[in-house]
């Protein structure tokens, strides 16, 4: 026979596991934990005009004889699901210098100070599975190069890419 108290037991369990997370994203939304509790979030509505203009994060590869090429990013990333390619993309794949990054929280005010975990063998291990991700695709492994294409949709359906949005980062791999 269940104990009565088994049901708030439960409950008790289930307010601690959601409550504290959501009272982190109540805080500030940098505070909440990954993966999110609270979803969705971050959801935009596109103003709608003669056209919508979308930026895309793009990563490109030299091959063998040193001509620039796109890469797929869902054979890039293999395992990974497509969907984390713009934080990965953001992050520089670990590969950006990160000193740690200070903040002050929207509601309370406090403050918050990240430090980076990411060690120099983290960084090698990376090197190296971004280089065999460009042998794989043909590529050479000196160089990867992440760029921001924007994406214009106009009104009657087409759609075309214009140039890039903003100057290329190219991560040196040796």
């Amino acid at each position: 026979m269940l104990s009565k108290f088994q049901h708030i037991r439960l409950l008790i369990f289930l307010i601690v596991i959601l409550g504290i997370p959501y009272t982190l994203r109540l805080i500030d939304y940098r505070l909440e934990p990954f993966p999110s509790i609270i979803l969705p979030f971050g959801s935009n509505k596109t103003a709608l005009g003669d056209e919508v203009r979308l930026p895309s994060n793009e990563i490109y590869g030299y091959t063998m004889d040193g001509q620039l090429k796109k890469l797929e990013k869902s054979r890039f990333l293999q395992n990974i699901r497509v969907g984390y390619f713009d934080y990965l993309y953001e992050d520089r794949f670990g590969l950006r210098d990160f000193n740690g990054h200070s903040f002050r929280t929207t509601r309370l005010g406090i403050p918050v100070k990240l430090k980076s975990k990411i060690s120099e063998t983290d960084i090698q291990a990376t090197k190296i599975w971004i280089r065999q991700r460009l042998l794989e695709q043909g590529c050479t492994d000196s160089v990867l190069i992440l760029k921001k294409d924007l994406i214009v949709i106009p009104r009657n359906g087409t759609y075309y890419e214009e140039t890039t949005l903003m100057n290329d980062t190219i991560l040196d791999l040796y």
